[in-house]
């Protein structure tokens, strides 16, 4: 009897004793830590100080930032640039005209007439393809008005087809031989986009703000330009420019936004070893795409801005002005 009670009051007991659930809390140690966790800012900076002074190679100066991280504006307010929020809650970028000058309507492109000085007998196909893409001067200013977002417009997409773009100016102009190969190479190019250049799509509008607060230039949207004597050509610069202290006072802005540490990575400026300037490099085939730009619009000068600050904040950029006459 008193064998079967024990064994009942187990049976009961078990269906009531519960498991101890185990909290980890990983490795913890148990010796004396003389700093303060979490590391302050202020402690990093003076022991980072102290270590440089005495020309230290610690590992922990590859660890801790030697500054404070910049911020970067987001859906909640300033955060650290590169943390999750910086580009996950980045705010909307609105692409707009940014007129200082409001009295100031930009007038249509002059589009100037251009004088064939070719003679070439095409193939029929090639005959009909190159009449397929003539076009008015009045439907060349519907083009350019109707494609104002530029790569984020269907239409845009649609008529740089079958036409050199100045973007590939410099293959053209350079090319001494083996024409087809490069023909067949352009006509297969496909809208790949790549890092770098989404990379510089997103940051355009913030650069032309930037560039329109520095100068108090009115800023406005361009779209695509086709050249209506010579209509396998077109050219997209990313904003027409008035500033009221230029002669004249109509021109162009093309911005560049690699995605570069420095100007001395950036293959397109040429640096002054005397006294550290840089100077864009005419043999480069951004030299050739604004000068195109200058020549298919009828402006006579192009502003280049570039900048490779990742988070924008201006404090190094390279600003040039390009006349057509240069």
């Amino acid at each position: 009897m008193c064998g079967q009670s024990r064994n009942q009051q187990s049976e009961d007991g078990a269906g009531t004793t519960q498991k101890k659930k185990r909290i980890t809390e990983g490795i913890l140690p148990s010796v004396y830590c003389p700093v303060e966790k979490p590391i302050s800012s202020e402690f990093s900076q003076l022991l980072i100080q102290n270590l440089k002074s005495i020309k230290s190679d610690a590992q922990i100066l590859n660890i801790l930032p030697s500054t404070a991280p910049p911020k970067v504006d987001s859906s909640f307010g300033p955060v650290p640039f590169g943390c999750p929020l910086s580009y996950q809650q980045k705010l909307n970028t609105t692409i707009t005209d940014i007129v200082n000058h409001p009295n100031i309507v930009f007038p249509k492109f002059t589009l100037p007439i251009l004088q064939p000085c070719y003679d070439a007998v095409l193939p029929e196909h090639q005959f009909n393809k190159f009449m397929g893409l003539q076009i008015t001067e009045f439907t060349c200013y519907e083009v350019e008005e109707h494609t104002r977002l530029q790569s984020h417009n269907k239409t845009w997409h649609d008529v740089r087809k079958n036409r050199l773009t100045s973007s590939v100016f410099k293959d053209v102009c350079s090319r001494k031989s083996d024409f087809q190969a490069l023909a067949s190479r352009l006509l297969k190019s496909k809208n790949i986009m790549t890092a770098q250049m989404k990379f510089g799509i997103e940051n355009e509008p913030g650069a032309a703000r930037t560039y329109s607060e520095i100068t108090g230039n009115s800023v406005y949207l361009c779209g695509f330009v086709i050249y209506p004597s010579a209509p396998h050509l077109g050219t997209s610069p990313d904003r027409k420019v008035f500033d009221p202290n230029a002669t004249p006072q109509y021109g162009l802005l093309e911005i560049k936004c690699p995605s570069k540490d420095s100007f001395t990575e950036c293959q397109f400026l040429v640096q002054n070893k005397n006294n550290q300037s840089y100077k864009f490099k005419t043999s480069h085939n951004y030299y050739f795409q604004i000068i195109g730009q200058m020549a298919l619009t009828g402006l006579n000068w192009c502003d280049f801005l570039s900048s490779v600050d990742k988070i924008f904040t201006w404090k190094e950029f390279h600003l040039t002005r390009r006349n057509g006459n240069q």
